[in-house]
């Protein structure tokens, strides 16, 4: 296991079948990089635990109460100490990032499913527990979704209406926070791999055009593409 105290990290957001797995594989052939699959957005529960922390701490923990009061103890509450604790923990049995890693994460297509009403506090948790963290949004057309593996079987106009909804949420984040994520598109990438470019530059890595391409271009055992 390695040292999660000096890495850092990266996060890709997105929703299914948008080209993410081609994305984790060529993050995954950066040298010193491990990039897991998804997890079924079980961060968010750590997000919610120490948001209920919080509550706990600064509406019911602003004093010293005594043992007979119902909020005995809430005043020693840390919620910082705790959510330090529980991404500690995250990292070294969810990611699981062997000796040698220097740049973490995992891709999840579920950041989405948080609602607008969670999203950019969910991401600014991640961003203030797991150091130099960066993000990377990944996107691809309702249009050509619909004709694409389990969204076949959902309405039209509910699959736009996923994808229009979940792309504003990464819009209006990178609007409000610019530096602290890259937004790449399917209909790009995947016919072109100097499109991938910007990601490396962002990440500040060394990009070795043909190399992306060999990787790119290799067949996904869960899509046969």
């Amino acid at each position: 296991m390695s040292d999660s105290k000096n890495m850092k990290f990266v996060f890709v957001v997105t929703y299914g079948r948008s080209g993410s797995t081609v994305l984790q594989t060529i993050l995954q052939s950066i040298p010193g990089y491990h990039i897991s699959g998804e997890n079924s957005n079980c961060l968010f529960g750590l997000y919610k635990s120490v948001s209920m922390a919080k509550v706990a701490r600064f509406e019911h923990g602003r004093n010293d109460h005594a043992s007979s009061y119902p909020w005995f103890g809430a005043d020693k509450i840390d919620p910082d100490r705790y959510a330090e604790k529980l991404t500690q923990v995250f990292t070294e049995e969810i990611i699981q990032p062997p000796v040698g890693t220097r740049v973490a994460g995992f891709k999840e297509i579920r950041f989405h499913s948080v609602g607008a009403e969670h999203f950019e506090d969910f991401l600014n948790f991640i961003h203030q527990y797991f150091a130099s963290c960066k993000f990377v949004f990944n996107t691809r057309g309702w249009r050509e979704l619909v004709r694409s593996g389990w969204w076949k079987n959902q309405r039209p106009e509910r699959v736009e209406e996923i994808i229009r909804d979940a792309d504003a949420m990464y819009s209006e984040y990178l609007e409000k926070y610019p530096d602290r994520g890259v937004l790449l598109r399917h209909e790009e990438t995947r016919s072109d791999p100097m499109a991938f470019k910007p990601l490396f530059d962002f990440l500040e890595e060394p990009f070795d055009v043909d190399a992306i391409a060999a990787v790119a271009s290799r067949r996904l055992g869960h899509t046969g593409q």
